[in-house]
């Protein structure tokens, strides 16, 4: 009765509103995130705290001289209060890391069909709030979003401002008040967050580890994905509520907010010798044709297709490099063939130097479009990719870096002073890394796979540790998976964890996405289970960064069925339709959970966004070298460390620890009662050695030196004949005999290196 009698208006009508959802969908699952103030009494804390289905995120303003309260100690499990400073959280930067930190990976752990979130008078908030707030929950529940806002007559200015553009993004049409770059984050809210952390640990898994989003497996119904799980490139019927047609999204074609540039004349650039080789024609070709499946072509303002000028390009290529690529037209096929020896991974045709022009002049079109107001957005459909190409030579399927060419045009044209460049393909940019290594004004943030140097480019510059040189420390970020298969869960931990905070801290004036999908579902090179869902999630987040802007435009991508609709979920998100709810498992495997947490030890003295990771809690695997640590300590020689880890490896049986095994163990491990267990080093007493083997098998190896996968020399390997080697022979050409190799070809002869 006590708590009836204090409600509010406001909170009344959320607490009916989601009882009334509750009883009419009782397997529903919804979110409440209360922005209030100490003042008022913890109605919705106390009316949800015994509903399993409910999850209740209270966000309270209080005056007081510290960062937080008692309320922050976790009394309920689905109950997450957080109490602030109104005196000290008054930037943007302090409010956005409180959602990227707490609020969404809860969000997405809980897995909801509906967010409520309610917003009082007296919140000290800044114009943006509340289209920041809707844009960052939309993608969770597929835009089933509610928000319910008191008005206060003395900041009617500031709250009537945030409804319009809340309206705006709701309705899917872009919203960006211009916002100061951001100011560092304050430590009174850094210590609220760690506090929050510490209290709910325990009750969720998402908040257990301090430099990632331990995500676990979603609770709702399961959704299946846009592909296929065999992988295969068919025709393949979308999801009706994913996808939504054209018909059903009429109300959403008032203006057109994203622009798209295609050609078909980048089709001309083919392999003479290899028509089944993975960079087509026809990848280019199947995009635009999905597009145009899905009504998206007709929505987006049509760009005409343009070569970039010699002066556009020499602000990132060389004299010599151009001069090259503009020869090869005069070529005959066979000099063609012999000059793609000279290069690593390319193949040449007359009309190369055409296409590559045009893949650049497309995107810098679409930069100039955006720049000029005409659209927020824009979708770049072109071929070759760029992001390998070099300075001086082109790389990789790649000959000019049409994204660094687009980057320097935005700053050199367009006098940008911050400008993201986020590299989602599954091989790392090393060409867009060079190239603005030195520059504080280009943040490029790279995801891809690194399998500790041995993924193609196969370059140490692609690790963690490459942070930027010169002016540009701190603006280079690498997040390096060291293993296949990884997937939605590793991908959406590394944008809650790095990618978002860091973006928003940066504050960028334009976001352009190297977007390559070879980390999709089946795609013959990458490896990587990412799904078309969360490629349109990650687009949607970046969206609402910095002033909004954002282009994608296509870098790699093998799989002509993955691709398609990879690029349409990405040009959904930017035309602001509703996106499907990632579904499975959310849990990101340990060895991506060592690499997040090798990122952020990297990069938290740049960014302050990141600076409250390692003051929580050390990480299993940080525990596990602690303990190896002392025990070093402690013994007399290195020699008997040796013989204590020697000891320890000869108990384990590695016959039934196949990679295979270690794989789907790692994955997921199921606990009793259904309940999914969260990323750990181990469950065993003495875990120092189940870690030492699966830093060994992060990879799915286990080698003294690891072969690569396309050797034509590993069918001539033999099996090594019984008392055939010696290890105690001596080399063939110097006659040590210290430490020798044998060749597996032969088996006979040996030599040192």
């Amino acid at each position: 009765m006590a708590l009836t009698e204090a409600m509010d208006g406001l909170h009344s009508g959320v607490a009916l509103a989601v009882h009334s959802v509750l009883s009419i969908h009782s397997k529903a699952r919804v979110v409440v995130v209360d922005f209030g103030n100490c003042v008022e009494p913890e109605i919705l804390d106390h009316l949800f705290s015994h509903e399993p289905r409910v999850l209740v995120l209270s966000v309270r303003q209080c005056q007081y001289a510290s960062g937080s309260t008692s309320r922050n100690k976790g009394r309920y499990s689905n109950v997450l209060s957080v109490d602030i400073n109104c005196n000290i959280a008054e930037s943007s930067h302090d409010y956005l890391t409180l959602v990227h930190q707490l609020l969404l990976p809860v969000i997405y752990e809980f897995g909801p069909q509906m967010v409520v979130m309610t917003a009082a008078c007296e919140w000290n908030i800044y114009p943006a709030f509340l289209p920041n707030m809707a844009g960052l929950f939309l993608p969770v529940t597929s835009d089933r979003l509610v928000m319910a806002v008191e008005i206060d007559q003395q900041r009617s200015i500031v709250v009537n401002e945030g409804i319009v553009g809340a309206l705006s993004t709701l309705l899917g049409r872009p919203y960006h008040p211009k916002m100061s770059q951001s100011e560092s984050l304050r430590p009174e809210v850094c210590q609220t967050i760690l506090e929050v952390m510490k209290a709910q640990q325990g009750n969720w898994k998402s908040l257990r580890y301090h430099a990632l989003a331990s995500l676990v497996t979603s609770s709702t119904g399961k959704q299946e994905s846009l592909l296929p799980s065999h992988l295969q490139q068919q025709t393949i019927k979308p999801q009706e509520d994913a996808l939504l047609k054209p018909k059903e999204l009429e109300c959403f074609k008032e203006g057109q907010s994203v622009c798209l540039v295609y050609s078909e004349a980048m089709k001309e650039h083919l392999n003479y010798a290899d028509s089944t080789h993975p960079e087509c024609p026809d990848r280019i070709s199947c995009i635009f044709e999905q597009l145009c499946n899905f009504g998206i072509v007709e929505r987006c303002q049509r760009l005409k297709a343009r070569e970039a000028t010699l002066q556009e390009l020499e602000r990132v290529h060389s004299s010599r490099h151009i001069k090259f690529m503009s020869g090869l037209q005069a070529l005959k096929p066979s000099e063609l063939h012999h000059l793609e020896n000279s290069f690593d991974s390319i193949y040449l045709h007359r009309r190369t130097n055409r296409c590559a022009l045009l893949a650049a002049g497309s995107i810098l079109t679409a930069v100039d479009c955006v720049m000029s107001g005409s659209c927020q957005h824009g979708v770049a459909v072109v071929r070759p990719p760029g992001h390998h190409a070099e300075r001086n030579n082109p790389c990789g399927f790649c000959f000019y870096n049409s994204v660094g060419v687009a980057a320097q045009h935005a700053v050199t044209s367009h006098h940008l002073q911050r400008v993201l460049v986020l590299d989602w393909d599954v091989h790392h940019g090393n060409g867009t890394q060079h190239m603005f290594e030195s520059d504080p004004r280009v943040l490029y943030i790279s995801i891809h796979r690194y399998d500790n140097g041995r993924f193609f480019p196969g370059s140490a510059d692609a690790n963690y540790n490459r942070v930027g040189l010169k002016k540009g420390k701190g603006f280079n970020i690498n997040i390096p998976w060291n293993k296949g298969g990884m997937g939605d869960a590793e991908y959406l931990a590394a944008f809650l964890e790095v990618v978002l905070p860091v973006a928003t801290e940066f504050n960028p004036q334009l976001v352009l996405i190297s977007a390559g999908f070879d980390a999709a579902v089946g795609d013959p090179l990458g490896g990587c289970n990412v799904t078309p869902e969360c490629y349109g999630h990650m687009t949607k987040f970046l969206t609402c960064v910095g002033d909004g802007r954002v282009i994608v435009a296509l870098e790699g991508g093998y799989n002509l069925t993955s691709i398609s609709y990879c690029m349409t979920l990405c040009a959904k998100a930017l035309l602001g339709d509703p996106l499907p709810c990632l579904s499975g498992n959310l849990t990101p495997c340990q060895s991506a959970v060592d690499s997040l947490i090798s990122v952020v030890g990297a990069h938290c003295k740049f960014w302050s966004s990141l600076n409250l990771k390692g003051k929580m809690v050390e990480s299993p695997r940080k525990q596990a070298s602690s303990i190896s640590t002392q025990r070093s300590i402690s013994s007399p020689t290195s020699s008997q460390a040796v013989d204590e880890l020697a000891a320890s490896l000869s108990q384990v049986s590695m016959a039934e620890a196949t990679p295979r095994k270690i794989q789907d163990e790692e994955k997921k491990e199921e606990a009793p009662g259904g309940e999914l267990e969260g990323a750990c080093g181990g469950g065993h007493e003495d875990s120092a050695t189940t870690l030492i083997l699966s830093d060994c098998l992060g990879a799915q190896e286990l080698y003294a030196v690891v072969p690569v996968s396309w050797c034509p020399h590993l069918e001539e390997v033999q099996p090594v004949p019984d008392g055939t080697l010696n290890t105690s022979s001596a080399c063939e050409e110097c006659y040590d005999t210290s430490e020798n190799w044998c060749c597996l070809t032969c088996v006979v002869w040996e030599v040192c290196i």
